[in-house]
């Protein structure tokens, strides 16, 4: 759980806790969840059964989607942030150069070959 961190050191603050949020609250709510959806499929099947597997499963199942979504949102909606690319000459002085492509030899005991490498 890193996002929060990367969000603070970065100076967001506020999506820093929102990542916070997210990543203990989402596992949390959606285990709880798939703890109930377990425990009610457990009920109707009648199996016999001392220990509510379905009830564990739903937990472990709802947890473990909860934290990949909560990932996923981190991810792809809090981890944007505002960067002013500047003139071209500034992009130059900065050392980014424009895109470029090269061939490169690989030699090794028993091959040889050639990899496409480039700067995009």
């Amino acid at each position: 759980m890193t996002g929060p961190i990367v969000h603070w050191s970065h100076g967001h603050a506020g999506k820093g806790f929102a990542s916070l949020g997210m990543n203990i609250g989402g596992p949390l709510l959606s285990g709880l969840l798939g703890l109930g959806v377990g425990s009610a499929v457990q009920r109707g099947s009648h199996d016999g059964s001392d220990f509510a597997w379905g009830a564990v499963g739903g937990l472990i199942i709802g947890a473990a989607s909860g934290a990949v979504a909560a990932t996923i949102v981190d991810t792809t909606v809090l981890s944007t942030e505002d960067v002013n690319a500047g003139s071209a000459e500034a992009k130059v002085e900065r050392g980014v150069v424009p895109a470029s492509l090269a061939l490169l030899p690989v030699v090794d005991v028993d091959r040889y070959g050639l990899s496409l490498v480039g700067r995009f």
